[in-house]
């Protein structure tokens, strides 16, 4: 025989999410072995639910138009535009002291 504080407390808790507490059906808690502790053991029944998932359609977000790129006549604009391009930032002043 143990000689253990007689008193009894709730100490032990389960903690669940409030979207799954409807499918907790039963708790109970059980005194523990012959030793001095304060906690109980607790069991728990519930439900287990499993819910299908949504899948979102996914929109074609595709930034750039690969396929355009295919036919020569476009490359042959896409490569001049590109080298405008180059060609006007090499003229650009790269001092800083004349861009402030």
């Amino acid at each position: 025989m143990t000689h253990c504080d007689t008193a009894r407390y709730q100490k032990d808790y389960v903690m669940v999410k409030k979207k799954y507490k409807i499918q907790v059906q039963e708790s109970t808690t059980y005194p523990g072995a012959e030793i001095c502790s304060d906690h109980n053991v607790i069991a728990l029944m519930y439900k287990l639910q499993r819910r299908k998932k949504v899948h979102k359609p996914q929109a074609n977000n595709s930034k750039w138009a690969v396929s355009k790129l295919k036919e020569n006549e476009d490359i042959e604009n896409y490569k001049n535009g590109i080298q405008q391009n180059l060609n006007n930032k090499e003229t650009e002043t790269t001092d800083t002291n004349q861009q402030w």
